[in-house]
Order: structure tokens, then sequence, then C-alpha cells
């Protein structure tokens, strides 16, 4: 699954709100999965020049600041990274044979 379809799955299980911020251009049947677990979702649109991933970043640290809510960068994030990395450990472990 998809980080966000991740996040928002977690979020419900938990009682969290959760926003997920996406490039404007995110697979329309993530997203709605994503919505389907509980999520909002919030659309990003580049600037003219401007990298998608860019903008819905530079947008995502905005609404984590004026709202107050906890950020999770889907890639440039210690702790995510560490969290797959431990992951896939996990995985290959118990598919050693």
């Amino acid at each position: 699954r998809p980080l966000s379809q991740a996040l928002a799955l977690a979020a419900r299980e938990t009682g969290v709100q959760c926003t997920i911020i996406a490039p404007h251009d995110a697979p329309a049947v993530k997203m709605e999965r994503t919505r389907g677990y509980g999520a909002e979702v919030v659309f990003s649109t580049p600037a003219a020049g401007e990298n998608r991933e860019v903008a819905a970043a530079a947008l995502a640290e905005r609404f984590s600041v004026t709202s107050g809510r906890t950020l999770l960068h889907p890639f440039d994030d210690e702790d995510v990274i560490l969290g797959q990395g431990t992951l896939a450990l996990e995985l290959f472990e118990q598919h050693a044979e």
C-alpha cells in the first residue's frame, strides 16, 4: 500500500485526524482509497516550472505549521526511511527459505 493509505488506516484505527497533501496529478484510484480509509486529501498545484513534489512538500509544510499537526514526509524523513528498512528486513527474515 502507498504510504498515504497506510497513514490513513493507522489514523483511523487510532482515532487521529489525517490529512494527505498530494500532487494535483496523483493517481485518482490511490487517492480514493486513501479517502476510503478516512483521510482528507488536499491536492497541491505547482506554479509554472515548479516540481510537483516540491509544491506538495511546501503545501504540506505550511499546512503543518498553520494546523499544528505533525508532518510525516513520505521520503525525506529519517523515521520513515528507518521504518521502511525495518519492514524490508522483517520480510526477508520471514521468507528466508
